[in-house]
């Protein structure tokens, strides 16, 4: 079943928007929970359907999903969408950084860095590895002299 169907005889197939000759569509924003319709040819705007002789806009069910500034949210009964999370002033900061005019050379540093991290991420774990590795050499060589200048544990003070 439709969500956003009218319902006649029991049956719900059909939306309002093709009752009137219109074609489904959403809206975005704030009409995100309202039921929207655009020209049958496409070539209109989405906007929200409203009932000629009342001027009254349809909402869509309660629950059903929703966008308002590109946060993901629910439609309450009252025809508002509710994000789903409260996001910090400094996270819409970055977001309207990286999904506005930055957004392509972003997108092109990180692809044109990959390599050189990469590199760097290797020399950086290579170097570790190997100085890693002197260290526990010079320490099993140190006590390995120490054993072996002391077989039996005996104190190296001079008596």
């Amino acid at each position: 079943m439709d969500d956003r169907a009218l319902c006649h005889k029991g049956k719900c197939t059909k939306s309002v928007c093709e009752r009137f000759n219109k074609t489904k569509c959403s809206c975005e924003g704030k009409d995100s929970c309202m039921v929207c319709c655009q020209h049958s040819n496409l070539t209109g705007t989405c906007e929200p359907f409203k009932y000629k002789n009342t001027n009254e806009t349809k909402y869509v069910p309660q629950g059903l999903g929703c966008e308002i500034n590109k946060m993901a949210g629910i439609c309450h009964d009252n025809g508002r969408c509710q994000p789903f999370l409260i996001v910090s002033p400094i996270i819409k900061a970055l977001q309207s950084i990286i999904s506005g005019k930055y957004q392509e050379k972003i997108k092109n540093y990180l692809f044109n860095s990959l390599e050189m991290f990469v590199c760097l991420f290797g020399l950086l774990v290579s170097v570790f590895s190997t100085l890693s590795r002197t260290m526990v050499v010079q320490n099993y060589k140190i006590l390995k002299n120490i054993v072996m200048n002391n077989p039996l544990g005996h104190d190296l003070k001079e008596e």
